[in-house]
């Protein structure tokens, strides 16, 4: 019994070992910051600056017309697509942006934070450009749920939270 705890236990830690030298984030880091981001889109402020929809066509049914709200807060905003052809509808996260401090955001992570911070608690980005890196937020979607720092003077300015939805 002893024997098959421990094996267990050194597989978990080479897998997850594997995750962090093939440059993925540890999971404990991408559901944290997932989550933050799901819970700013569903959860905006009380007393937002702005509150846009706009009405498009279902992209698997045209006959259905779904809305996308664009909420703006002071320091943040944050786009939910509200899909019609569930019943009752579903509101899906399309974008988050945050600009300034933000309590819901770990510290290490957050703006103002150290971008050699960043990259020291999340390793390699999967994405580098002038200013911003950027971060897988699901294995099954890498290219198209992500998380983006953008940098100014080795600080965090922003952070940018996409999600797709097909």
């Amino acid at each position: 019994m002893k024997t098959l705890r421990v094996i267990a236990i050194l597989a978990a830690a080479s897998s997850a070992t594997a995750a962090i030298a093939a440059g993925t984030l540890p999971e404990s880091q991408l559901s944290v910051l997932d989550r933050v981001g799901r819970r700013l889109a569903g959860n905006p402020c009380a007393q937002p600056t702005l509150v846009r929809t706009k009405t498009r066509p279902n992209p698997h049914d045209p006959t259905i017309r779904d809305q996308i709200r664009l909420t703006k807060c002071k320091g943040w905003s944050a786009e939910v697509y509200r899909a019609h052809s569930y019943k009752p509808p579903v509101e899906l996260p399309l974008v988050v942006r945050v600009q300034t401090a933000h309590p819901a955001i770990p510290p290490q992570f957050g703006v103002g934070a150290s971008i050699s911070r960043v990259r020291g608690e999340l390793g390699n980005p999967t994405s580098k450009r002038a200013g911003a890196i950027t971060y897988p937020l699901s294995e099954e979607r890498p290219d198209q749920d992500t998380i983006s720092f953008i940098s100014e003077h080795g600080k965090v300015q922003s952070i940018v939270w996409s999600w797709a939805v097909d």
